[in-house]
């Protein structure tokens, strides 16, 4: 769709493109607390809508990007701190959006080039109309980026989206470079912004690169082929935050107090009879590699959950275990079965998601064996309850 295009083809995407506009209310801009910027304002051209582009387009330019709220992500959560030092291309989008649709490719082929250049891709699914169908979508179409919903609307109207797809350039000190980029336009704004902030040196970090045989990690995930592809999309990407009550066996702790410690996270039930039978194995596990910063969180589903810490008790579960009261953990995992396995690393990100439960233990021996590989053992705070 974005290789060379006949004048056709070009007119065709335009005309697709404007049936598919939907024009939203402008942001106040007045609201904005942070002043402008003196920027380099990118040619008119890489744009939509020029020479006549939206007044609120232009005025963004130069702001500092507003705190966005986004719910239900897939292929990984961010936080305002994971964008903090990265160049930005937020991709707004709707599912019944047919060039946006038309555009995934391309922004999977820009996030797998330039992922390992301090470039985060984001896709905000922008329109009321048709977010229920985002995970499908998302799956059907093999999006490789981590993307949210735009439940209230407000991010769109924060950023001025007028029409779908809405692309938007954010360097590295969180200062907006150009919204309503054109589908040629945003690749040249994003060399631009590269050849401008050049990824930083890379760091040294105390802890190891993990590595996994790529048949290896493919025969540890479950599900069908597209579940697995999409699994395996999610490795390496930040993993959402636990969003959890009613802890038993220690104290609350979210992944940012994790960092530093491998995680296991158990999706279990209380009225699950192979996630009750799992116990033992999983306490054994737990117990074998606890000293070497392995953590075991059990995910208990609300249904059956006000007897959780019963359960935990009777079955002498070892390890903290926890009540998603709401789903909001469980849903931003994506968790299709109980129980349902996820390891992640010690930077918060995913390992291995949704591995199968006789695997979870070669996946922890690879990882250990990698790390001490590659060095001494990194020493990490006690969690409590761990």
């Amino acid at each position: 769709m974005y290789g060379k295009r006949t004048p056709g083809g070009w007119l065709f995407f335009a005309l697709v493109l404007a049936a598919a506009c939907l024009f939203l209310p402008t942001a106040s801009f007045a609201e904005a607390t942070e002043e402008k910027v003196d920027v380099e304002h990118f040619p008119d051209d890489w744009f939509w809508g020029q020479p006549n582009r939206p007044e609120g387009h232009i005025d963004l330019v130069g702001r500092k990007l507003p705190e966005l709220d986004l719910v239900d992500w897939m292929n990984g959560e961010l936080t305002r701190e994971d964008l903090e030092g990265r160049i930005v291309l937020i991709d707004f989008w709707a599912t019944w959006c047919g060039p946006c649709i038309a555009g995934i490719p391309k922004m999977n082929e820009l996030y797998e080039k330039h992922k390992d250049d301090g470039v985060i891709v984001l896709g905000v699914c922008g329109s009321s109309r048709g977010q229920e169908r985002m995970a499908e979508i998302v799956e059907q179409h093999g999006m490789k980026f981590p993307t949210a919903k735009d439940h209230t609307q407000e991010a769109a109207r924060k950023m001025a989206v007028r029409w779908w797809p809405t692309y938007i350039l954010v360097d590295r000190n969180s200062i907006i470079r150009g919204v309503g980029f054109g589908p040629d336009g945003v690749e040249k704004g994003l060399a631009a912004l590269l050849e401008e902030q050049p990824p930083p040196a890379a760091e040294e970090t105390e802890t190891a690169s993990i590595v996994f045989d790529e048949d290896q990690l493919m025969g540890w995930l479950e599900g069908n082929d597209k579940r697995k592809q999409m699994l395996r999309n999610w490795a390496g990407q930040p993993a959402p935050e636990l969003h959890l009550t009613n802890w038993t066996n220690g104290e609350p702790a979210t992944l940012e107090d994790l960092r530093g410690k491998i995680v296991v996270l158990d999706f279990w039930a209380t009225w699950c009879g192979p996630c009750i039978a799992s116990i033992p194995r999983n306490n054994e596990i737990y117990e074998r590699y606890k000293d070497r910063g392995v953590v075991y969180i059990g995910v208990c589903h609300p249904q059956g959950g006000e007897t959780m810490a019963q359960v935990a008790e009777e079955h002498g579960i070892k390890f903290p275990v926890a009540l998603d009261a709401d789903r909001r953990t469980i849903q931003a995992y994506h968790v299709n079965g109980f129980p349902d396995y996820y390891i992640i690393g010690r930077d918060g990100r995913h390992l291995v998601p949704d591995i199968r439960n006789a695997a979870v233990e070669e996946a922890l021996q690879v990882i250990l064996e990698q790390e001490e590989q590659a060095g001494p053992a990194q020493e990490v705070a006690e969690v409590p309850g761990s």
